[in-house]
C-alpha cells in the first residue's frame, strides 16, 4: 500500500512518467537493498551451505525433538493451558 501511495504522489508531481519512476525507486531503492540483505542472512541460517552443516542441523532437529525432551516440554504445560 505504502508503495501504491509513493507512486501515485510521484506520478502527481512529475511531468513524466520516467520521472515519476526514477524518484521512486531512489525513495525505496536504499531500503529494498537492506531488506533484501536481512532476507539473505536470514535465509542462510535455515539452508545448510555444506554436508557438514546439513549434519549439524540434522542432529540439532533430533535432539529438539527427542522423545524425552518433548515429554518434558509437554510435563511444563500441564495445567497452564486452563488457566488462560
Amino acid at each position: 500500500m505504502l508503495e501504491a501511495f509513493l507512486l501515485s504522489n510521484e506520478l502527481k508531481k512529475n511531468t513524466t512518467v520516467e520521472q515519476s519512476l526514477e524518484r521512486y525507486e531512489s525513495i525505496l531503492k536504499p531500503d529494498i537493498e537492506i531488506r533484501q540483505i536481512q532476507a539473505r542472512r536470514l535465509a542462510s541460517r535455515f539452508v545448510a551451505s555444506s554436508g557438514r552443516e546439513m549434519a549439524w542441523y540434522r542432529w540439532i532437529t533430533r535432539i529438539a525433538f527427542s522423545p524425552l525432551l518433548v515429554r518434558r516440554r509437554a510435563d511444563g504445560f500441564k495445567g497452564k493451558i486452563h488457566q488462560i
